[in-house]
């Protein structure tokens, strides 16, 4: 009862044996736990510089997701490492400002130095069409002609104290998006789509794909932008033999008068824009890795078929050499983890990967080993899941 009334734990979990030992061994891995204190700065002896070894080595820092626990199951946690609210760029404003900003870096600086916050970096037709053949909307969806069609009506530029931030013949972002929803009703707003594309907003997502923007990770679209700007020479030279393939494009017709009508009217279904917007608006999903209090993974209660995701990163802080890691699991068959092994230079981390989970209830403690040259810091832990289970993982 004494237990109880100074934690939060689970009945069942305060009266574990196994709960009593796993909070025993993580007491033991404190104590082997690198300290700054442990650092050896190198001191002069006569005319050279001694560095003396280590006491110890490695750092071990046991990481959970924050947004699926809150600490161990005493509450207690660790530092976070990384912020809970990183600004974010969505995968439309990522390609917005990759060709927006191609020709003005000189001006962007001029604007960082002047102290200006308003991004004044705005997408020209030029840069439009360049956009267009870059992702394949032009020719596979759309001719040179219908991308510029669609521009010419996506484009309202401000007058009076705004027009330096929207421009006549340039697209600030959201008519850039207005400029993504015109082409997807001049591409696909035609029978021959009907099947494939039944109405705007699947024509839409159809574009959006084309982008490689189905989601709010933004990483492989910021590879691909990377690539495409690797391989503009080459793609430029080779302009002329894709000529055909413009002229193929041009052969099976333009969009319909009907298409073309609506946009000519410059009426933006509201609900369009949302829709090609939603990942932009969508805060990314990433996990919020907080560290334990100290180098013992405590998994909690986990329901059968529940999984967590958890990490042990490792750092050399032996400023004189690399250290060999080894990692070895033990008695916990509900944990998988995945880790490369090999050199660790000075100050580099390695992180081993856990997945918790079972689908039967239970209780479970285990031990990642982890071998460091000739040293071992074990990392101990144990992982359960079951219904109204305490499990220490």
């Amino acid at each position: 009862s004494s237990l109880l009334a100074v934690s939060t734990l689970h009945p069942d979990t305060a009266s574990s044996d196994l709960f009593e030992t796993f909070e025993e061994l993580g007491d033991k891995s404190e104590a082997l736990q690198w300290r700054p204190d442990d650092l050896r700065i190198p001191r002069q002896c006569g005319a050279t510089y001694l560095t003396p070894a280590p006491r110890k080595s490695l750092e071990v820092t046991a990481q959970f997701d924050a947004r699926q626990q809150v600490g161990d199951q005493r509450g207690r946690a660790g530092k976070a490492v990384f912020s809970g609210a990183k600004a974010k760029v969505g995968p439309l404003r990522e390609i917005y400002n990759t060709y927006a900003q191609r020709d003005e870096k000189g001006e962007m600086m001029r604007n960082v130095l002047a102290g200006e916050a308003e991004d004044t970096s705005l997408l020209s037709r030029l840069e439009t069409a360049q956009l267009a053949e870059d992702f394949g909307l032009c020719p596979q969806v759309l001719r040179r002609v219908d991308v510029g069609y669609a521009f010419k009506h996506s484009d309202r530029p401000s007058y009076g104290a705004n027009a330096p931030h929207n421009r006549e013949d340039q697209l600030n972002f959201n008519e850039f998006v207005s400029f993504l929803v015109q082409c997807a009703i001049l591409g696909f707003d035609h029978p021959r789509h009907k099947k494939e594309v039944p109405d705007d907003k699947a024509a839409v997502d159809a574009i959006l794909h084309l982008l490689s923007c189905t989601s709010a990770d933004t990483r492989k679209l910021r590879t691909r932008l990377a690539e495409m700007d690797r391989m503009a020479k080459v793609r430029n030279e080779n302009k002329s033999d894709r000529k055909w393939e413009h002229v193929n494009r041009a052969a099976l017709g333009g969009p319909t008068s009907a298409a073309m009508a609506r946009v000519a009217a410059g009426i933006i279904p509201e609900h369009l824009v949302t829709h090609a917007m939603r990942f932009d608006a969508e805060p990314l999903d990433e996990p919020r890795w907080t560290a334990f209090a100290r180098p013992a993974v405590d998994c909690g209660t986990l329901l059968p078929g529940e999984a967590r995701r958890f990490r042990v990163v490792l750092r050399n802080r032996n400023l004189t050499g690399n250290m060999s890691v080894k990692v070895n699991v033990e008695g916990c068959p509900c944990v998988d983890a995945s880790f490369s092994e090999g050199p660790l230079a000075p100050g580099l981390p390695r992180i081993i990967e856990i997945t918790a989970g079972a689908q039967t209830p239970g209780e479970w403690l285990g031990s990642i080993n982890i071998t460091a040259r000739s040293a071992a810091l074990p990392v101990e832990g144990g992982a359960g899941a079951g219904g109204g289970r305490g499990l220490a993982a």
